[in-house]
């Protein structure tokens, strides 16, 4: 006999001494009910996990309030036609962080892609290596400054 089969069976005799009962797959689904209701507290619409003592913290920074923060670097930059690379625009602006950095950088080019102030150029790379696509203002962009 393994060691593990004689740690079940003194796991089981401890159960049936203590008068243990194994819990009915009823109490299972309750109990299972019980934690989706706390973690679907009514109202809460963050992906922020609630403080131990149950308050929510408050996020300082979410993506909208940022996009507002770095669009007028984005709209200089795309009203002088020239090809830029948006860790160029970071770096030159000083601009912050997103809350997800991996992801939301991306998500800001596409936004101002599909908005129409910039369109897609070329590729060119980072001081790692990586790929990044580099960006120009489009038309509109770059006549809206003149007109200003």
């Amino acid at each position: 006999m393994d060691i593990d089969t004689d740690k079940t069976r003194n796991a089981v005799d401890l159960q049936k001494r203590e008068g243990a009962a194994r819990p009915s797959f009823a109490s299972a689904q309750a109990g299972a009910a019980a934690v989706r209701g706390v973690l679907s507290m009514k109202g809460m619409t963050s992906s922020i996990q609630p403080a131990l003592d149950g308050s929510i913290p408050v996020q300082e920074n979410d993506f909208e309030t940022w996009v507002t923060q770095v669009r007028p670097a984005f709209e200089q930059a795309a009203a002088t036609g020239r090809e830029f690379a948006s860790w160029h625009i970071k770096v030159d602006a000083k601009l912050p962080e997103p809350p997800n950095p991996k992801s939301q950088w991306g998500a800001l080019m596409h936004r101002f892609s599909e908005e129409g102030l910039v369109e897609a150029v070329s590729f060119t790379t980072t001081r790692d290596g990586s790929g990044v696509r580099t960006w120009r203002g489009t038309r509109t962009a770059r006549t809206q400054r003149r007109a200003a």
